[in-house]
């Protein structure tokens, strides 16, 4: 499991800090395919954004989790 979360990690930070791995992971994944929650919770986020034509950055990714309530 602790491989599993470590990369799943991995796969939302390279979102963060590239367009072209988001589009990479938003071709490829689906929230489902994430174990943790929270994880998959931050991916759907991070689909919205992309599909949206908006640039996913921790800016966007506060707000669309602030917009569905799920950070405090």
């Amino acid at each position: 499991m602790i491989a599993h979360y470590e990369a799943e990690q991995s796969v939302l930070g390279a979102m963060l800090r590239s367009s072209k791995a988001t589009g990479t992971a938003i071709e490829r994944l689906r929230p489902d395919d994430f174990a943790d929650p929270a994880h998959r919770e931050m991916f759907s986020a991070m689909l919205t954004i992309a599909l949206g034509n908006r640039q996913v950055d921790l800016v966007t990714l506060d707000e669309e989790l602030t917009r569905r309530g799920k950070l405090d």
